[in-house]
């Protein structure tokens, strides 16, 4: 069966090239394997300075060491009180100078 022959197809490569798509960066994109499903093990760790929190304990850490993300943990943020417009104080970083130690 050739492409022409399916409506669906070419109502999708029609829809696509209205968007700007060229026909062959279309038909690259259909020809395209999925990517396979990504295992928390198999990215790399997560930085020192980076805050997770315990799934468990539901308490937020900040890393000391690189960390292997598992479920056990949940990315917060990427760096200590860095969330905006207003930074978190709600747990302690243990940086010598930071507001959360007072």
């Amino acid at each position: 069966m050739e492409i022409t022959d399916d409506l669906i197809a070419m109502e999708a490569i029609a829809s696509l090239q209205e968007k700007g798509y060229s026909i062959e960066q279309v038909l690259l994109a259909m020809a395209a394997k999925p990517v396979a499903e990504v295992k928390a093990e198999d990215l790399p760790p997560w930085p020192v300075g980076t805050v997770v929190r315990d799934m468990k304990t539901k308490q937020r850490i900040v890393l000391r060491h690189p960390l292997v993300r598992s479920d056990a943990y949940e990315f917060v943020c990427e760096k200590a009180h860095g969330e905006k417009p207003h930074p978190d104080y709600s747990y302690i970083c243990n940086e010598r100078w930071c507001r959360c130690r007072s």
